[in-house]
C-alpha cells in the first residue's frame, strides 16, 4: 500500500517541577544532543523514513523524569506504548528499481523483474517491542568537558525488512541467484533491543572534540515466521548485535561578522548481520563526514553536509539554503546528491538525486 498522510504531535505535554526536577508527561521526542549528522546518542527516538534522505524523529507517548545538582544531571523516560517507525509507501522511488534487491547476506543474489513493484506483507512484531520502552541518561558537566552515558530498551529505530523470495532459481554455484517475480514482497519485523551509548565533549581555545560510540543487542527469536523460500516455519534469528562510533572535530571561524562552523569527523563500525535488506546503518562501517553551517545574516542560512564511505567509494553530498519569512514560517532549498557503484546503497540510488523546495510553517 501506498504511504498513508502523516501526523505528529511532537512535543505536547503538561509539566510539573518538584525541587530541581521536572516531570513531563504527553508525546514527546528524546533525540539526546551528540555529534552532527550521525549521532549515536540518538538512541530513544522512531524515525519517519518516508524520505530517507530527510528523516525526521517521532514523538512517543509516555513520561519523562529530568534534573540533577551542579555538576550531575540525569534524565529517564518511559513509553507504555512506542510508535512504529513509518516507512517509504510501496511507489516511493526509494526502494530499489534496477539491478539487484540489496541483502546482509552475500551468499544470495536477488534480481530485480522488468518494472518491479512492490507489496507489504503484514507487519510483525516479536518479543513486544513495542511495549514497555524505557530508557536513562547520565550526564557529568566539567569547566571545559562533558561526559554522558545512555541505555535504552525498546523497539529497533528502524525494523528488520525480510523479502520473501517469490522467482525463478538461476544458478546457486558460487552463490545463490534468482529472478524474483512482481510483486517483490516486503515484511516489515519490529524487534526488541537493548543500547547503550556513551559521549565525551572536551572544548579547547575555538575547537570542540567529539566522542561517541553506541552498541545495540536485539533480543529474543521469533517462531512463528515463515521460511523465504520453502514456505515452512522456521526459527527466524534476528540480527545481530552492532556497534557505531564517532571521533569528531568541530572548529568556529569569523567570517565578516557572522560565525561559520566548520565540522569533520571519521565513523566506524559493526553492521548487523541477517536476512533482511541491506541496513543504511552499512554506509558508516567506515565512512567520512564533513560539514558547515554559515549563516549569511540575520535571515539567510547555508548548510552543507556530506560523507564519502570508503568500501564501495560512494558518496552523498546536501546543500541547504535557509531563508527565515517570518518568526513561524522559512523558505527551504536543498540539493541531495548521491554516487557510487551499482553494488553500493548509494549506487542503487543514485537516481534519486534531488532538488526540493519547501515552505515551513511553525506553531
Amino acid at each position: 500500500m501506498e504511504a498513508p498522510i502523516d501526523g505528529d504531535l511532537r512535543d505536547t505535554l503538561v509539566e510539573g517541577k518538584f525541587g530541581s526536577f521536572h516531570v513531563q508527561a504527553g508525546t514527546f521526542i528524546r533525540a539526546w544532543e551528540g555529534t552532527d549528522g550521525l549521532n549515536p546518542m540518538d538512541i530513544a527516538t522512531m524515525k519517519n523514513l518516508r524520505d530517507p534522505l530527510n528523516i525526521e524523529p517521532l514523538s512517543s507517548p509516555g513520561i519523562t523524569l529530568a534534573g540533577g545538582e551542579g555538576f550531575f544531571t540525569c534524565e529517564a523516560l518511559y513509553v507504555p506504548k512506542q510508535t512504529p517507525s513509518r516507512l517509504p509507501g510501496t511507489t516511493s522511488p526509494f526502494w530499489p528499481r534496477t539491478n539487484n534487491l540489496p541483502l546482509e547476506k552475500d551468499s544470495v543474489q536477488l534480481l530485480m523483474p522488468d518494472q518491479p513493484a512492490y507489496e507489504f506483507l503484514s507487519r510483525e512484531t516479536l518479543t513486544k517491542a513495542m511495549d514497555h520502552n524505557y530508557g536513562l541518561r547520565l550526564q557529568l558537566h566539567g569547566q571545559k568537558w562533558d561526559f554522558s552515558v545512555a541505555g535504552f530498551e525498546g523497539a529497533a529505530q528502524v525494523p528488520l525488512l525480510e523479502p520473501v523470495i517469490s522467482g525463478d532459481l538461476v544458478e546457486t554455484d558460487p552463490k545463490t541467484v534468482i529472478q524474483m517475480n512482481n510483486p517483490i514482497q516486503i515484511r516489515a519485523i519490529d524487534y526488541r533491543r537493548r543500547t547503550v551509548s556513551g559521549l565525551l565533549v572536551y572544548t579547547f581555545d575555538s575547537w570542540i572534540l567529539r566522542l561517541a560510540s553506541r552498541h545495540d543487542q536485539p533480543m529474543g527469536v521469533n517462531d512463528d515466521l515463515n521460511d523465504w523460500s520453502s514456505g515452512q516455519t522456521q526459527k527466524q534469528l534476528l540480527p545481530t548485535w552492532s556497534d557505531q562510533s564517532i571521533v569528531g572535530l568541530e572548529h568556529s571561524t569569523t567570517i565578516g561578522d557572522q560565525t561559520v562552523i566548520l565540522v569533520a569527523q571519521y565513523a566506524y563500525g559493526v553492521t548487523p548481520q541477517s536476512s533482511g535488506l541491506l541496513s543504511v546503518q552499512d554506509l558508516f562501517a567506515n565512512a567520512f563526514l564533513y560539514g558547515a553551517r554559515w549563516p549569511l545574516n540575520d535571515l539567510t542560512t547555508v548548510n552543507f553536509f556530506g560523507f564519502y564511505e570508503s568500501t564501495h567509494h560512494s558518496t552523498y553530498n546536501r546543500l541547504l539554503l535557509q531563508r527565515k519569512i517570518s518568526d513561524p514560517s522559512l523558505i527551504e532549498f536543498s540539493i541531495d546528491l548521491l554516487r557510487g557503484s551499482t553494488d553500493s546503497l548509494l549506487g542503487i540510488l543514485k537516481d534519486q538525486s534531488q532538488a526540493k523546495l519547501a515552505y515551513l510553517f511553525q506553531f
